[in-house]
């Protein structure tokens, strides 16, 4: 017995290194969208894994939080509707999740900015080990492929215009 008509979904991806603005735009823009919900897979895997430690368990490695996301991802596309999904960088430490997210390039937005600026809101990190990890050809691999790029090295409400703007381009 068929559960009837599947809703449409359409997801945006928004990925960019740590600290880049993701989150901060998303939140800025995200109430002028009243159709669109948004899943934060950072906040899912702090949920995830409070949940996996209080029963003793051990939520594992990065293959572990990639499964946990894709998981997050499912159960969205289950419920129907417009989705931004807030993609914690965490989320591109593996090959299958950079392809998940590479494959989805239409529906994505990379948010960055130059290393330099973005690691000087990172305090006490080593800017070596940020820009391997953050800046790695990897993960700009994932930034370059987006459809559309928000570069966030200019005034908190110009970067909101332009996240606005990619936001309805790709919801139209």
């Amino acid at each position: 017995m068929a559960n009837g008509p599947t809703v449409p979904v359409m997801m945006i991806f928004v990925v960019g290194p740590s600290r880049a603005g993701k989150t901060t735009l998303i939140e800025r823009v995200l109430s002028e969208f009243a159709e669109v919900r948004l899943l934060d897979l950072d906040a899912e895997e702090i949920r995830s894994v409070n949940l996996i430690r209080a029963r003793g368990g051990d939520p594992g490695g990065w293959e572990e939080r990639w499964h946990r996301n894709l998981e997050s991802i499912g159960r969205e596309q289950a419920v129907g509707g417009d989705l931004i999904v807030d993609v914690g960088a965490g989320s591109l430490q593996t090959e299958e999740g950079r392809s998940f997210f590479i494959a989805r390039r239409d529906a994505m937005i990379a948010v960055t900015a130059p290393w330099q600026l973005v690691h000087r809101r990172h305090p006490g990190r080593d800017a070596v080990e940020f820009r391997q990890t953050e800046y790695s050809a990897n993960r700009e691999q994932v930034y370059r492929s987006a459809a559309i790029k928000v570069l966030t090295a200019s005034a908190i409400d110009q970067s909101a215009k332009k996240f606005r703007r990619a936001l309805r381009k790709l919801l139209t």
